[in-house]
């Protein structure tokens, strides 16, 4: 495992931080739980929500999950990955390329 691998495991989800909706780092420490190193739900969801409940668990899993969603969906490598819309300069840009259009920087 590299260093920021262990870092990120170490400081956002063995230290008990709580997983923030948009907390990039957090939702990245999730995903490389499930995909890397294989644990369930359950488990990710007490790596991060330590102090909860048997009962109160199940609600943490869908947050743990929501998390990994995040990631999946915008990261290029997965199928669920959409990317953003080119912007109508993009669109013109590319067909004049692909009309040989040979750009001069400014």
């Amino acid at each position: 495992m590299d260093q920021r691998g262990k870092w990120l495991l170490k400081e956002k989800a063995a230290s008990g931080r709580k997983l923030a909706l948009g907390d990039k780092v957090a939702d990245y420490a999730v995903w490389l739980l499930k995909e890397r190193d294989g644990l369930s739900w359950h488990q990710i969801a007490y790596r991060f929500f330590p102090a909860a409940t048997e009962e109160k668990i199940e609600a943490f899993e869908s947050r743990v999950r929501r998390a990994y969603g995040r990631v999946e969906r915008n990261h290029p490598g997965s199928k669920q990955f959409k990317p953003k819309p080119l912007s109508e300069e993009d669109k013109l840009l590319l067909q004049a390329v692909t009309y040989g259009a040979i750009l001069i920087p400014s």
